[in-house]
């Protein structure tokens, strides 16, 4: 079912770029804080520019993190809980990304052997900030941990 809202090339890479500028605008002043505006105005510009539902680039998003270097992962998961407390996606958003985002789980296994261990840091964050129901959280670790057991 979730095979149908994967993006166009030309779409994932806008995403891409789109979470790029992301991790360029997370930068931290001295106190902690950082332009919340830009990094709204930067998701507002992606979304508009791709035209999908919010959903789905959570779910690319997610898929992207995998991808990354330690530190740039922990950001775009930071940036995906910062733009649900502020309103900017909801926690639907962050369900279906998170189903959206295993989609290609498996390869991104293979390809990014980090990607169960961001993946389950990402759980955490939600676990933490209490965004989804602690039953569906278990089934998205019980999922990871299926899809990663024939490769370990």
């Amino acid at each position: 079912f979730y095979q149908c809202f994967r993006l166009t090339e030309e779409e994932f890479e806008i995403i891409k770029e789109g979470s790029q500028k992301f991790l360029s605008n997370f930068k931290a002043d001295k106190e902690g804080n950082f332009n919340k505006d830009e990094l709204i105005s930067d998701f507002n510009d992606m979304m508009e520019d791709v035209q999908c539902e919010k959903f789905i680039a959570v779910g690319h998003l997610i898929e992207i993190m995998f991808s990354l270097n330690n530190e740039n992962a922990d950001k775009i998961m930071k940036i995906i809980i910062m733009f649900f407390k502020l309103n900017i996606i909801n926690e639907e958003d962050i369900k279906h990304g998170i189903v959206l985002g295993l989609v290609n789980f498996k390869n991104n296994v293979i390809d990014y052997p980090n990607s169960k261990e961001y993946f389950q840091k990402f759980i955490n964050y939600i676990k933490e900030n209490n965004i989804l129901n602690e039953n569906l959280i278990k089934v998205y670790q019980r999922t990871c941990d299926s899809l990663t057991k024939c490769y370990e």
